[in-house]
């Protein structure tokens, strides 16, 4: 049997408003183990219930117009359910399958079947894909900070549904070596489909933030590759490639969600001398550009590009090492690169266009800093 709570308070101001919230979870599960067969084959089956009690408090110092979300939101639920899961191990291949139900309140039961294979090849070779369904009940301020950083209007659904997804995904792991050097070449590629996506939407109406059940075609597609180089325990080069596209389709037109980069490249390596006194490390990001809110029907001073621009980042640190003590300073972006602007409405902070969620990059420039570690025996 196995319990697990925590509580906490979060109090937060955003300007004028302030955001007061106070929440308490409970987790408990009561599990079984039966192994058949080989040791190697298991079956798990068990109860569980999750509760949850979170209030959030919004007001206001000082009066802004047009908005009317001020007020008490309460989100208090309780989700018994149940779960059984097999593990079948036939050779290099683990198959892992699950199934488990859960009531959703008004909503009621919900069933999210699960398998994973692997596929243990070699030590040098792993793959790994899996398939299953998902639910999860949305906490709309929490997870979107930004409503209430911005002076958009606020129009939240009274019926949220649970969040609904099928999500596959695909991994695998591939070692190679070349006399001293060590390659490893890594993969991930996963596609969530989602069923009900609780997301604000920023382009139905000027100014205004709808977050409500979407019910149609939502997609999420990720891949990455990633590339390490060891040729000795000195020094190592890794390289890695990101794709992601978030997409809606609104009455057959594709929507791409904002505040997501589809392309991304990072590289980093380090080097210490066989001594470990002196490192080297060196980090490299390009992120590429993001979809933004639409901005084409507000004033024309308030206007800004649909899509963000790509800008790169250098990060370079060095380590001195003694038997106690550690000596460190480096320079973050050292492109100097900034966003400009990227309040939208800055010189109205209380006016109707105030929106700091148009940052895309970062707000600081080259930065120097030094810093010291001591070992405690």
């Amino acid at each position: 049997m196995l319990n697990s709570a925590f509580a906490q308070h979060q109090e937060s101001y955003f300007g004028v408003k302030k955001y007061d919230g106070k929440q308490f979870n409970l987790t408990s599960g009561l599990y079984m183990d039966y192994y058949y067969g080989e040791k190697n084959h298991n079956l798990k089956f068990g109860l569980s219930h999750r509760h949850n009690q979170l209030q959030e408090d919004i007001s206001f110092t000082a009066p802004i117009p047009l908005l009317t979300y001020a007020g008490r939101y309460l989100t208090n639920y309780d989700i018994p359910g149940a779960f059984v899961e097999n593990k079948l191990v036939v050779s290099k291949f683990t198959f892992l399958t699950g199934l488990r139900v859960d009531h959703f309140g008004d909503f009621g039961w919900k069933a999210t079947p699960r398998l994973l294979v692997r596929a243990d090849i070699s030590p040098d070779t792993d793959i790994r894909f899996s398939i299953g369904k998902g639910y999860r009940i949305a906490h709309v301020f929490t997870e979107n900070a930004n409503l209430l950083a911005s002076n958009r209007i606020l129009k939240l659904s009274d019926n949220l549904a649970p969040e609904e997804a099928i999500n596959t995904g695909l991994n695998f792991v591939q070692s190679f070596h070349l006399k001293e050097t060590k390659i490893t070449l890594s993969g991930d590629a996963y596609v969530t489909y989602f069923q009900n996506q609780i997301f604000p939407d920023f382009d139905k109406e000027v100014n205004t933030a709808i977050v409500d059940n979407f019910f149609g075609r939502s997609v999420s597609k990720s891949f990455q590759l990633e590339n390490k180089w060891e040729f000795s325990p000195q020094f190592d080069i890794k390289v890695a490639y990101n794709y992601l596209e978030v997409y809606r389709e609104n009455e057959g037109i594709k929507q791409d969600l904002p505040f997501v980069p589809t392309h991304k490249w990072s590289a980093n390596t380090s080097y210490s001398l066989p001594s470990d006194k002196w490192q080297f490390d060196m980090t490299y990001r390009w992120i590429g550009s993001k979809q933004l809110p639409s901005t084409a029907n507000y004033p024309e001073q308030y206007r800004v590009a649909d899509v963000s621009k790509p800008y790169q980042q250098l990060d370079l640190q060095i380590t001195r090492r003694w038997k106690d003590v550690q000596i460190y300073g480096g320079i973050e972006n050292i492109f100097d690169f900034r966003q400009s602007f990227p309040i939208l409405g800055y010189d109205q902070p209380f006016g109707e266009y105030f929106d700091p969620a148009f940052n895309w990059g970062p707000t600081k420039g080259r930065e120097f800093y030094v810093g010291v570690r001591y070992s405690v025996k």
